[in-house]
């Protein structure tokens, strides 16, 4: 056998049989045949030749480097094969080949060529059929940076199922752009909705993935309006915790990278009681200003409410449970972060100070004032001191919110203000007047970061 007996014929992926170059359409079964999608993989022309014979790979082929070389009794020859032709609708990237166990719809793809010699199958028979369709299964070879990756896809028809096995396949190597792809609609679903969960950092731990996906039945249904046209249930475990739920897809439009698209497979996952700290989940901040649910990947989710100077941080892992009515991660109650008692006193102090500077009888926002209707006159102007401060107690709020995180009392009232009063009496006259106010300090605290604010009741 010579290298100038070996050339490549196009072979049907539905029935087998040969076809012409440029053909259309397969002569015996009438399948479409994509021809004039191919085209070649750039920088990329591989040594290969293929036989049959013992020690070869993938049934007769044997792969090794850049060379596909065979045998046949003692005959061993390679020849220049032109580059190898790929086809654009490969999916989604040639950075992502998918493998057999992705089950990805390759009936998408045109098929690749069957190396003939002389005119006759290398091999012979139903042998060397088998080999070159490799048992209903193509041979992909990408050319990168001038080498060859192979990889096996499983052929047939795309499904229903085979479309979700192929999305949580995506998810599963946290490739979730490419499981997007897979969505209807997504880029009006991406337009409406926080979609902050649904990038790769959401599942960049392994431990985060959906694992022991089982795809189950398929469920035809009557599609009206945009109703979904099948469901298919699916069985996984995150995080140990067994799940079962049916995902809904319909009839991708035409030019769409697969026949049948998932209708918002998305988990609302819901989050609970941060009280008004900052959150993360799985690393990524959340904006809970307008809402506490947000679309996710089924996934096992880690919550982080951060901690300020008043309440201490709280993470809180949970998955979620499809068709749950409860929250999926909720924060426990929320407990004084290290320090918060003794930072509220100086913030108290502080801001008594503050309130002591004033010249007014009843200074604004302060928990102490001169009963003017005691007083015999026209208070003109008082002068404070601060003589005891009182001691607070801090308590976190069972229910804390962005406005009140925690409540300051003091039951003893044991904070004594004194005061020197100027007044006008009756006749006119400038008189001065002292005296103490016992007072206590109640109200509320928050915090942002460092900061402590306080408002008095």
């Amino acid at each position: 056998m010579s290298s100038q007996d070996a050339h490549f014929v196009y072979q049907c992926y539905q029935c087998g049989s040969d076809l012409a170059e440029a053909a259309s359409f397969c002569p015996m079964c009438g399948m479409a045949v994509l021809a004039e999608a191919v085209g070649t993989v750039a920088g990329a022309a591989p040594q290969m030749t293929v036989g049959v014979g013992a020690g070869a790979g993938l049934d007769g082929v044997t792969v090794s480097g850049g060379s596909v070389v065979a045998s046949q009794g003692s005959v061993s020859e390679a020849s220049q094969a032109p580059p190898l032709p790929v086809s654009p609708y490969w999916p989604r990237d040639v950075a992502h080949v998918p493998t057999a166990s992705a089950g990805y719809p390759a009936g998408l793809y045109p098929p690749p060529p069957a190396l003939r010699a002389g005119g006759a199958q290398v091999g012979g028979g139903g042998r060397a059929r088998r080999s070159a369709l490799i048992a209903g299964a193509l041979v992909v070879a990408l050319g990168v940076g001038g080498g060859i990756a192979y990889e096996v896809i499983g052929a047939g028809p795309a499904t229903p199922a085979s479309v979700v096995q192929q999305y949580f396949d995506d998810l599963g190597r946290d490739d979730t752009a490419s499981a997007l792809t897979l969505v209807s609609n997504w880029d009006q679903l991406s337009s409406q909705g926080p979609t902050t969960l649904l990038v790769p950092q959401a599942l960049s731990s392994a431990s985060a993935r959906p694992a022991d996906v089982q795809v189950g039945s398929t469920t035809t249904l009557s599609s009206v309006g945009g109703s979904p046209d099948y469901s298919v249930r699916v069985t996984y475990k995150v995080g140990g915790t067994d799940m079962t739920t049916d995902f809904a897809l319909v009839k991708a439009p035409s030019g769409a990278k697969s026949p049948f698209l998932l209708q918002v497979p998305f988990l609302d996952l819901e989050l609970g009681g941060p009280g008004g700290r900052a959150v993360t989940v799985n690393g990524i901040t959340v904006d809970l200003s307008a809402t506490s649910s947000f679309a996710a990947f089924p996934g096992v989710y880690s919550a982080t409410a951060q901690g300020n100077a008043l309440l201490a941080s709280d993470t809180e892992t949970g998955v979620i449970t499809p068709g749950a009515t409860t929250d999926d991660v909720t924060f426990a109650a929320p407990q004084l972060a290290s320090g918060a008692q003794d930072a509220v006193q100086a913030q108290v102090k502080q801001q008594l100070d503050t309130c002591a500077q004033s010249s007014d009888a009843d200074p604004s926002g302060c928990p102490f004032y001169v009963n003017t209707a005691s007083i015999a006159g026209n208070v003109t102007s008082v002068q404070w001191s601060i003589t005891t401060y009182p001691t607070v107690t801090v308590d976190a709020e069972s229910a804390p919110t962005a406005d009140t995180q925690a409540t300051i009392s003091d039951p003893s009232d044991d904070g004594v203000a004194h005061y020197d009063a100027t007044y006008t009496d009756y006749t006119g006259a400038t008189q001065t007047t002292s005296g103490d106010i016992s007072f206590g300090v109640n109200g509320s605290a928050t915090a942002s970061g460092s900061d402590i604010s306080i408002t008095y009741f």
